[in-house]
């Protein structure tokens, strides 16, 4: 006998073959398709000093034209499709924007994948790595930090040199000057995001920018 049926988690239509006879199941599979794998990166582990790492890309969007998800903390993703999913650098909580060209795509995403600059600027993989870190961080100890729940935009390869600001974003500038890409430092990168923090948990007065430098390095 063959029978049928379906579950919502996980998603599935179930095809089962029962010997009429004896009852016992012989054969069970899902006709729902899932494609699934993990995206990591491999980045700057401080500073530009050729010092690597990979880390898994926690939030990534990863997409077809039908479905969404974010990629988990481990960077891994399932989709109940069939197609194959692309993935970029817009997340439920970080979105990062490539000021010195067309932002970060990857198609044709499966199985494990290591993301390198060959498939995106190091500034646009370091920042998104980056924030990743100090919203963990900020999670474990402000975790009722308004800052936490937003989405925030990054800008990197800024066409200017040898600096980088917080204005409500995060704003980082190209290499030139002697100065290396500063998306690509992890110092400055808490840094600019510690202005946020300053912003955000001010319950009187003025943001004075001057009291924000210290407060951004601690």
């Amino acid at each position: 006998w063959e029978v049928r049926s379906k579950t919502e988690t996980p998603k599935g239509h179930w095809v089962s073959f029962v010997d009429a006879h004896s009852g016992e199941l012989l054969n069970v599979h899902n006709e729902v398709r899932f494609m699934s794998g993990t995206v990591s990166a491999e980045h700057d582990v401080r500073t530009v000093n050729g010092d690597t790492a990979v880390s898994p890309m926690t939030g990534m969007r990863v997409q077809t034209d039908s479905m969404a998800m974010y990629s988990d903390d481990s960077g891994a993703w399932t989709l109940d499709t069939d197609e194959t999913p692309e993935g970029d650098l817009i997340g439920e909580f970080l979105r990062v924007r490539n000021e010195g060209g067309a932002d970060a795509e990857f198609a044709m995403l499966s199985g494990d994948m290591t993301l390198t600059d060959e498939d995106a600027t190091q500034a646009e993989l370091d920042s998104w790595i980056f924030q990743g870190q100090i919203r963990e961080w900020a999670l474990t100890y402000a975790p009722g930090l308004s800052m936490n729940s937003a989405q925030l935009d990054v800008f990197v390869n800024i066409g200017e040199n040898c600096n980088a600001y917080f204005d409500g974003t995060l704003n980082f500038y190209q290499a030139g000057s002697g100065c290396n890409n500063t998306g690509r430092i992890a110092d400055v990168s808490f840094h600019e995001w510690g202005h946020g923090f300053h912003y955000y948990s001010l319950v009187s007065g003025e943001f004075d920018g001057s009291i924000s430098e210290g407060i951004g390095d601690s």
